[in-house]
């Protein structure tokens, strides 16, 4: 059998290039995400106000049935949701993290004087455009939880 040739050694700069597109994909797919959030709490949120503003007048008994039913289950299919979206985000958070440590390390063996800028700015920059994402889905997360327990206790 031939022995498979070897692949030459990447060089600073393919690394460099190939982490950012990993970084590239890897912010897309978190953006995706928050954008699955948005749009699915507000259309959860949406459906919550018509049953709740439904009217009470001369229901049918079916009727007033499910409008109970779903004044429960649409806040756990939102928290649910919420919850699993956020899972989504932190893990992509995480990949992000540790996409930059490579970085890091590439961008100091192509030396200072490569020219090559930093992948998303620095930490500082980072930090900052991760607040939505991670921020944000707790807070529908709470909003759902409290809507829950307010329907619980009465």
């Amino acid at each position: 059998m031939p022995a498979e040739p070897a692949h030459p050694p990447l060089s600073a700069l393919e690394r460099y290039h190939i982490l950012r597109d990993q970084i590239q994909h890897e912010d897309n797919l978190t953006t995706q995400r928050l954008s699955w959030l948005m749009a699915s709490q507000a259309f959860l949120f949406s459906a919550y106000a018509i049953v709740m503003n439904g009217p009470e007048t001369v229901m049918r008994p079916f009727v007033r049935e499910q409008r109970e039913w779903l004044i429960t289950a649409i806040p756990a299919l939102a928290f649910s949701t919420a919850a699993l979206i956020y899972v989504s985000i932190l893990a992509g958070v995480a990949a992000l993290s540790n996409l930059h440590r490579h970085a890091e390390k590439v961008c100091a063996l192509c030396g200072v004087d490569s020219g090559l800028p930093p992948i998303q700015g620095n930490i500082r920059t980072r930090c900052f455009g991760l607040t939505s994402p991670i921020l944000v889905p707790p807070v529908f997360i709470g909003v759902w939880l409290w809507l829950m327990l307010q329907g619980l206790s009465r």
